[in-house]
């Protein structure tokens, strides 16, 4: 599987957490300051405010602890292109993976949280959380390239990234 290119122009996401559990056990983030990242050429930045959940549930905390940085960016990049819908399911996952090594996780781990958000994160997610036109709009809002953008989603032809 050929993965995209990752690049995080930001050492680690400046975030805190919320006072709200989630539905796994874990807590949401708040961005506090702006963040950016590189996909496959394309610059992204998310601004302050927008607000994730990293999705590990408890009993995974002691080998995937959702405040380490190394996760965190990740789940960020994450949560905001899968509730933006600005690319495919697919793609985003392999993002995630792909930001994962550029992090520096090892591969066990990486191979373990792939299948993890492959396999039930995104079903879950829409399950628990359907995205509606609204809760789409308000996740691009955070970011200057899509902000406005009304179509969803905002891929073609499965991958192609229009940001």
């Amino acid at each position: 599987m050929r993965l995209p290119h990752i690049v995080f122009a930001n050492d680690n996401p400046v975030y805190r957490p919320l006072d709200e559990e989630d539905y796994m056990g874990a807590y949401r983030w708040r961005l506090e300051e702006p963040y950016s990242f590189v996909v496959n050429g394309y610059c992204v930045r998310i601004e302050a405010g927008f607000e994730w959940e990293p999705s590990i549930p408890r009993g995974f905390w002691n080998t995937f602890p959702p405040q380490d940085p190394d996760f965190c960016a990740p789940t960020l990049l994450h949560d905001w292109a899968g509730e933006a819908e600005v690319w495919s399911y697919r793609f985003n996952d392999r993002c995630f993976l792909a930001s994962l090594k550029f992090r520096g996780v090892k591969r066990w781990k990486r191979a373990a949280m792939y299948v993890a958000v492959r396999v039930g994160g995104n079903r879950m997610h829409r399950k628990r959380k359907p995205h509606t036109p609204e809760s789409v709009a308000h996740a691009r809002s955070f970011c200057p390239k899509t902000a406005g953008l009304t179509q969803s989603p905002l891929w073609h032809n499965g991958t192609t990234v229009i940001i």
